[in-house]
């Protein structure tokens, strides 16, 4: 035994004959080892003692489960399981005016192409909005079949039966080429091209097709902190929106004008920070007699 081993052995020694070790403690131990047997154990070093909180390991005691792969490293390459990614992506609807209004949906969006982001967002076109004042003007059991985007044309293959008014034709147009980042729609009807054939489809004039003033954020429903983020778009002569907030009874808690970055005929667009106590609030977005409201929680 060499010098160091023999220091070692008497300090471990001296160390262990301070430790109250239970009676029970042994065959507790070993009762443990024994129900261990999936697994083999292959002791390195066998110098074992007690330390005043269990027993210590002096050298190393390496159990290699028989019946298991290593894992391997966090840098590994090998396969995972993950959900599918989310994008947020806008979608189109119909609100009284017969005008459309937009919505944003966190939605599973395949590998994250365009076509998969232009699928996500017309399959979410023909479900439910959050504001219960917009529609879809589709038929609820329409469905797409497929999408491919090449250049600056999208195409949707649809599923069901339909005639489309010319909203609704819109509301499709909008919607697909946002989601995809493209400008113009070609639609398909169960494989087959519409009348007149390879025909492609564009987003009519703003001041159209799109409702006089959008509360785009917070959306319907939403839940913020005392201090969020307001954000307006509308197409108005003079470039201004009215904003107002009231309370469950009723009444006004907050009013101001908004200034829009453009006007009419272009939609103009504006944000803004406001500050509001804990509660239930209904925020008001006003062009001339046209409002779009959300009702939301201050948390």
């Amino acid at each position: 035994m060499t010098r160091e081993e023999d220091t070692l052995r008497r300090v471990l020694t001296a160390e262990a004959s301070t430790v109250d070790i239970e009676a029970r403690a042994l065959t507790e131990i070993r009762q443990k080892i024994a129900n261990r047997r999936p697994w083999r154990w292959r002791p390195i070093v066998g110098l074992v003692v007690a330390t005043s909180a269990a027993a210590v390991l002096v050298g190393a005691l390496v159990s290699v489960p028989s019946h298991r792969t290593p894992r391997p490293p966090a840098d590994s390459a090998g396969p995972t399981a993950s959900a599918p990614p989310q994008a947020n992506l806008p979608v189109y609807y119909v609100g009284r005016s017969d005008l459309l209004y937009r919505e944003f949906h966190p939605l599973p969006a395949g590998d994250g192409s365009p076509a998969a982001r232009a699928r996500a967002a017309v399959t979410a076109m023909f479900g439910r909005p959050y504001d219960p004042d917009y529609k879809s003007a589709w038929p609820a059991d329409m469905t797409v079949r497929a999408t491919s985007v090449d250049g600056d044309v999208v195409t949707v293959d649809l599923a069901g039966d339909a005639t489309p008014s010319w909203i609704a034709v819109q509301e499709l147009v909008w919607t697909a080429t946002a989601a995809s980042g493209t400008t113009q729609l070609r639609v398909r009807h169960d494989g087959r091209s519409g009348d007149p054939p390879g025909d492609v489809l564009r987003r009519e004039l703003a001041v159209d097709t799109l409702a006089p003033v959008w509360l785009i954020d917070p959306q319907q429903g939403a839940q913020v902190r005392t201090t969020f983020d307001v954000y307006v778009a509308g197409i108005a002569d003079d470039a201004t929106v009215r904003l107002r907030v009231r309370d469950p009874s009723g009444r006004t808690v907050h009013e101001q004008s908004v200034t829009l970055d453009r006007g009419a005929p272009d939609q103009g667009q504006a944000r803004l920070r406001l500050t509001l106590p804990a509660g239930s609030y209904t925020v008001e977005a006003t062009v001339g007699d046209t409002t779009d409201d959300h009702a939301i929680t201050v948390r």
